[in-house]
């Protein structure tokens, strides 16, 4: 669903009440504006990220999503910095491909501040070769059967 910032700004004041601890989260829709062909954020608008940075600053949102996959690896390397340096997090958007989650694990690892990375169940399609070693250490029930 498309937010406001009146509707933000209620969310947070009744999370406050209800669940101060669960954190609020924004960005993953891109609301009709679709960067294409793609720019420097991939197919986000500078415009649209501008406004979620003032959004989080504002202290109404907490992780931002934008997809890994339709903004890239790249222009994340220069987001997470600055959502740190505002006192937010992200936690960009993987669904859909299983290397997105990936991605959002190395941007995590590489600055933080990524709470959860979002996974994607494996591919039916995909076995594990004999002498691939990452089913046996992280996919037991790859690995099994």
């Amino acid at each position: 669903m498309p937010a406001s910032e009146e509707g933000l700004r209620q969310l947070r004041e009744a999370m406050e009440r209800l669940s101060p601890n669960t954190l609020i989260a924004d960005g993953e829709a891109r609301n009709e504006r679709l960067q294409d062909p793609s720019g420097p954020y991939g197919k986000w608008q500078a415009d649209h990220l501008k406004e979620l940075y003032g959004t989080a600053q504002a202290g109404l949102i907490d992780v931002l999503l934008m997809d890994v996959g339709a903004m890239s690896f790249t222009p994340w390397r220069e987001v997470m910095p600055r959502l740190l340096a505002l006192g937010a997090q992200g936690s960009p958007h993987a669904w859909s491909e299983p290397f997105k989650a990936y991605y959002t694990a190395q941007i995590g690892c590489a600055y933080g501040g990524v709470p959860i990375v979002e996974g994607v169940g494996r591919r039916r399609s995909w076995r594990p070769t004999p002498d691939s070693d990452l089913p046996r250490r992280h996919c037991p029930d790859v690995a099994a059967g």
